[in-house]
């Protein structure tokens, strides 16, 4: 995400990000702080639909997503450029996406898919670092304590929606870095 974040302000190759407490350089610091707050602001808002899909309530989740607004360490987390709060971010879109596809009609092309795009954002938190696996572990304990009787072929669906997938999407995303990377630069300087 930074590095698509700082190709599209224009950096090289050659640029590089100054480790001084004064001056950043010519490195486009800034749309990475940027990408880091529109991930806080996106936060709050899966916040919301994540308690309003748990709780049945419009109102707690109107309440849940003002707390997570003036949550100070979300607040800082995402005003500086790291990847928790995008592990944040995703971790808390897959148990919206996965707690949503129960409003879906069971294995229903929607259900499906709802469960799908749990999945994907499962493993973009992943992704973003191994600690965002706690997200899909969560939604494991959930498939297995409550929906595995009620599906046909549960061991299946459990195999593909919630390890391939992740799997996959967290080995393409290495797969994009290491082929962004260049061996040639220096890491550091």
């Amino acid at each position: 995400i930074f590095l698509l974040l700082a190709k599209a302000a224009g950096a090289t190759q050659g640029s590089q990000f100054a480790i001084t407490p004064t001056s950043y350089a010519d490195f486009p610091y800034k749309i990475l702080r940027f990408g880091s707050a529109a991930a806080g602001i996106l936060l709050v808002a899966f916040m919301m639909l994540l308690v309003k899909e748990i709780s049945k309530s419009a109102t707690a989740g109107l309440f849940a997503g003002f707390l997570a607004l003036f949550e100070n360490s979300l607040i800082v987390q995402s005003r500086y450029i790291l990847a928790d709060i995008f592990i944040l971010l995703f971790g808390i879109a897959g148990l919206w996406a996965f707690l949503r596809k129960e409003r879906e009609k069971h294995q229903s092309l929607t259900w499906f898919l709802w469960l799908t795009l749990a999945s994907i954002f499962f493993g973009l938190a992943i992704g973003a670092k191994v600690s965002g696996a706690i997200f899909l572990v969560t939604a494991w304990l959930y498939f297995l304590i409550k929906e595995r009787r009620r599906l046909r072929n549960p061991a299946a669906i459990f195999f593909i929606f919630l390890i391939i997938i992740p799997v996959v999407t967290v080995f393409l995303l290495m797969l994009v870095h290491f082929l962004l990377f260049s061996p040639q630069e220096p890491v550091l300087t």
